[in-house]
């Protein structure tokens, strides 16, 4: 079930990385996917946000969407993610600047590199 979060958070990265090309020069809005899951019976709670994806809406709302159902979660697509971080994983995927936000205590108490080597590898 682990990895199943993981996937999720890579599909996010990946869905963000792979519109970067659809970008305006001038585009300030962040754009936004939060997942909210059920993981051992501890909240999961994690968001990924992007200045570079105009497009992204239908992505999150329904390719991720299916995929955290599994998990009886939810996805919300959005302009900015949530306050309330514990930890905060800047990484740049496909010449996409990202930030995975973490909001839970499951994967807050895991280091960035750890999340981080997983998405890259699952790539």
């Amino acid at each position: 079930m682990e990895k199943l979060v993981f996937a999720a958070l890579f599909a996010v990265s990946a869905f963000f990385s792979a519109c970067s090309d659809e970008t305006s020069s001038g585009n300030n809005s962040v754009y936004s996917c939060e997942i909210n899951a059920t993981l051992f019976s501890s909240p999961v709670h994690a968001c990924v946000e992007s200045y570079d994806l105009p497009n992204a809406e239908s992505e999150c709302k329904d390719n991720l969407g299916d995929m955290i159902s599994i998990l009886n979660g939810t996805v919300r697509y959005g302009l900015g993610c949530p306050g309330g971080v514990k930890t905060s994983c800047p990484m740049t995927k496909d010449e996409s600047d990202l930030n995975v936000l973490i909001y839970d205590d499951f994967l807050a108490a895991m280091p960035c590199d750890q999340i981080m080597a997983f998405i890259f590898q699952s790539n």
